[in-house]
């Protein structure tokens, strides 16, 4: 599914929520804009900035289409991430992992930043591990 079929879900069970169980219970009409707005805005922060906990088993990573997979028995950590107008932001956390072969990465922490090119100025590029 598309991230486009979950917008559209999203909006439409905002709108339920707001039309028909808010309305009807407290029949306050110069509220439902406002609600509307908040709840729209939470998702749209949500679908902008994310952050996941993992604890996997049995993982096969495939980094690019002529390389092989990366067999991990455990991989381990947290994963986030921003996707914005004008940058892009990745980031783990104590993320650890242990392929098949029994080579363990005990944990640690990355953060990679892309600013896009503007007129205020070209593109960059931030490292930190």
């Amino acid at each position: 599914m598309s991230v486009f079929t979950f917008i559209a879900a999203d909006l439409l069970a905002i709108s339920v929520m707001v039309l028909g169980l808010y309305f009807p219970r407290h029949r306050r009409r110069d509220l439902i804009v406002a609600f509307l707005s908040i709840n729209v805005g939470v998702m749209g922060v949500t679908y902008a900035m994310a952050t996941a906990d993992l604890s996997l088993g049995q993982v096969a990573v495939r980094l690019a289409p002529e390389l092989q997979p990366l067999q991990l028995a455990t991989m381990s950590g947290r994963l986030s991430g921003r996707l914005g107008d004008d940058a892009r932001e990745f980031a783990t956390r104590d993320l650890a992992f242990q392929t098949q072969d029994g080579i363990r990465w005990p944990g640690g922490n990355l953060s990679l930043k892309q600013t896009l090119a503007s007129a205020q100025g070209p593109a960059s590029g931030d490292l930190q591990a």
